[in-house]
């Protein structure tokens, strides 16, 4: 009896070992022809060529590498799925990049949007301010401690009045282009109660989103924000 249990454990190891060996067989090409394309992908010649043929401008050049470091950092911890020698030729790539566009730092500062409402500190306030005097966002008279204790303090229930709900969205979702609100910005508003409409009433993010869609924005207000973008960023 012993000697039969030995014997089936002995097949089976062997089985087992069997089964490894052809899955390498099969699985190693697949993986060799898919690690080239992964390195490839990522070359310093294949990223150039994109931003080239895209004519991408500075801004979409970040956007575009921050995209492609995102997807290489959650997919470099799978095992298995990339040898060494290809994720440090991979960061290589990346660090390349990053000298002349400094993106890493642009993907830590959306990283940080994330959870925060802003990425803004007490040195901005000011540009906002003005920002949002000159496009008469809010029915009300505001200060720059109203603009602080939103932007940075984050306070509960502030509760400002909206002056026109489109062109508000429009004002948050080019700050959002340049890494400055989070995407949830408006969630994240109406979850804090920051802004009211006419009847006191805590606006809702989707009713941002609509009024965006509904409403065009004038190019000279477009360039005001712009501009104040413009300031927070060289700060």
């Amino acid at each position: 009896m012993r000697y039969l249990e030995d014997v089936l454990n002995d097949q089976k190891s062997k089985l087992i070992s069997s089964i490894k060996f052809l899955g390498l067989i099969v699985l190693t090409p697949i993986h060799y022809i898919y690690s080239i394309y992964s390195v490839n992908r990522f070359s310093v010649s294949y990223l150039e060529h994109f931003i080239k043929s895209n004519k991408l401008d500075e801004k979409g050049i970040k956007n575009f590498l921050k995209k492609e470091y995102h997807f290489f950092l959650r997919v470099k911890t799978i095992p298995l799925y990339y040898y060494k020698w290809e994720k440090d030729s991979i960061e290589e790539s990346f660090d390349y990049f990053d000298r002349i566009y400094s993106f890493k730092q642009f993907t830590e500062v959306t990283r940080q949007c994330r959870s925060k409402f802003s990425t803004i500190d007490e040195r901005h306030i000011l540009p906002i301010f003005t920002c949002i005097k000159k496009l008469k966002l809010f029915k009300v008279n505001i200060s720059q401690e109203d603009i602080s204790d939103i932007f940075i303090k984050e306070k509960e229930n502030i509760r400002l009045l909206v002056n026109h709900r489109g062109e508000f969205a429009h004002f948050f979702h080019t700050l959002y282009e340049h890494n400055l609100v989070s995407k949830k910005w408006a969630s994240i508003a109406e979850k804090k109660g920051f802004f009211v409409n006419e009847d006191g009433k805590i606006i809702k993010a989707g009713t941002f989103s609509s009024s965006k869609t509904a409403h065009d924005f004038l190019s000279d207000k477009k360039e005001i924000i712009e501009e104040c973008c413009k300031q927070i960023l060289k700060c």
